[in-house]
């Protein structure tokens, strides 16, 4: 054999040498030899196991590095928890002004389909358009702003909302002021009588200190209100499948609506009578007894835009007699006027359930009504708009306002 190829074998000879020598060691010589092994690896093992697992291995020298991280991943977390959180909740204001718009869309919608039909003088749906032009300005310009606090002392007369003077900056001109009206869609909630940075307080139309100029109106404003209730109906039954037993039940059902819908847009009877004052009673929390409204001096003594005065007891015009109208009662809806200097006139307030009768000498009656928002105590988001629209001339600057209807 030679030389080389004896070289070449060599190590596997040591080996077998080695083998047989541990396999001839006392078994005490080996496990202590086998723990000395595994404590000089354990470190090394545990390191690789902390990287395994996404950690950081531990040495003395890497333990600052170990703490920072864990501080700095936390703190990371914490920032994308709080932007999903934020993200989130402006995502649901958008959507909450989404469907505020549609509302406002559809309001115009209907008011055409009901000013389609004759019957209704041109002066006055030249009127409507106006409005609904004011309020169109107003709805594009429109804040969000959700209630941060209520005081129980005060429930029905103020809440306070999150938006300040810092939603101004950046806008054209500013929406959150004193006097700028609270809405939501297009009835009225209240208006804002003091401004923070962060924060304004809202003044209820269920408060004693606030009073509204409103007036009776039948047809019109009432049978748009209406519609809309129709449409929310019949969207609610479509995700209640369940309550008809069959096709045929829940086609009545469907014809049955539609019925109603062209009966009410066949009444084109639109007529506005009595005037009058509106303000809340204002309660704590503990006192409440829903959300009545008191109204005052409500009669049409005078002329105006929408129709000559009428007698306050038989309701006939005094000039020329002719049929009588009840210039108030049960049912009627309130809306309005535009003379008390914080609201466009034809947004919706309340609904007339009680008319006091007239006392002796007396020339003008007084009522109660509910706001058209029911659950006025419990509202969360509410849309603050411009103040004083009118006033500033915007409105007869629009060509919808000279449109021929």
């Amino acid at each position: 054999m030679s030389y080389k190829k004896k070289w070449k074998i060599a190590p596997y000879l040591v080996v077998v040498v080695l083998l047989f020598s541990l396999l001839s060691m006392p078994k005490g010589v080996v496990e202590d030899g086998r723990g000395a092994a595994a404590w000089v690896a354990a470190p090394f093992w545990k390191a690789l196991y902390k990287i395994k697992m996404g950690g950081i291995p531990y040495f003395p020298f890497l333990s600052f590095f170990k703490k920072t991280s864990r501080k700095s991943f936390s703190k990371e977390l914490g920032q994308l928890q709080t932007e999903n959180f934020q993200l989130q909740a402006k995502l649901r204001e958008y959507e909450r002004l989404i469907v505020f718009y549609q509302d406002a869309n559809r309001t115009v919608e209907l008011r055409g389909a009901l000013s389609a039909e004759a019957g209704i003088p041109k002066e006055m749906i030249k009127r409507r358009y106006e409005e609904l032009e004011s309020f169109l300005q107003s709805a594009s310009k429109a804040l969000i702003g959700r209630v941060i606090y209520r005081d129980p002392a005060a429930w029905s007369s103020y809440v306070w909302i999150n938006l300040g003077e810092k939603d101004n900056r950046g806008l054209a001109s500013p929406v959150v002021v004193k006097n700028s009206p609270v809405i939501l869609n297009n009835a009225v909630v209240g208006v804002i009588d003091e401004v923070g940075d962060v924060q304004s307080r809202v003044q209820l139309i269920t408060g004693s200190k606030l009073r509204l100029s409103v007036r009776v109106v039948r047809g019109g404003p009432e049978n748009i209100l209406l519609l809309k209730q129709i449409d929310s109906i019949q969207q609610a039954l479509e995700t209640r499948k369940d309550l008809f037993h069959d096709l045929d039940a829940a086609s009545l059902i469907r014809q049955d609506f539609e019925n109603l819908r062209g009966l009410i847009l066949s009444q084109t009877e639109e007529i506005y009578l009595a005037k009058g004052e509106l303000a809340g009673v204002s309660r704590p929390a503990w006192r409440s007894r829903g959300t009545l409204l008191k109204g005052y001096g409500f009669n049409y003594d005078s002329d105006d835009e929408e129709g000559l005065a009428r007698n306050l007891v038989t309701g006939e015009y005094f000039i020329r007699g002719g049929e009588g109208q009840p210039l108030i009662q049960g049912g009627d809806l309130l809306v309005t006027t535009g003379f008390d200097g914080h609201f466009p006139s034809g947004l919706l307030v309340a609904r007339v359930v009680k008319v006091h009768p007239l006392k002796e000498g007396a020339f003008a009656y007084d009522i109660d009504a509910k706001p058209v928002i029911d659950l006025l105590h419990d509202i969360e988001h509410l849309f603050v708009i411009p103040p004083n629209v009118l006033s500033e001339g915007l409105l007869h600057q629009s060509p919808l306002s000279h449109r021929d209807p």
